[in-house]
């Protein structure tokens, strides 16, 4: 369970990362204290987590894509954020 909690902890921090990017969150403390915050958080930031499908002629339907499917393709892209270089 410690690597679970790992990888959820690194995606976390890579969902508030985007959220300074986008200008979403300021200052120090994620406050996402009830649902129509973490909604919005999701608004602003779900564009730069929309990955390319791996497979030539594929659409990926990203409101099914599992966090751990996004775990994997950010650690296999050295965690950045589509539109990073």
């Amino acid at each position: 369970m410690r690597v679970i909690l790992s990888q959820m902890k690194r995606m976390m921090k890579e969902v508030v990362r985007a959220g300074y990017k986008v200008g979403f969150l300021h200052g120090r403390r994620l406050n996402l204290n009830n649902t129509r915050r973490a909604s919005l958080l999701y608004e602003a930031i779900h564009k730069l987590f929309q990955f390319k499908a791996t497979t030539v002629g594929h659409n990926r339907r990203h409101t099914s894509i599992m966090w751990k499917t996004y775990h994997n393709t950010m650690q296999k892209n050295n965690w950045k954020l589509v539109g990073e270089t």
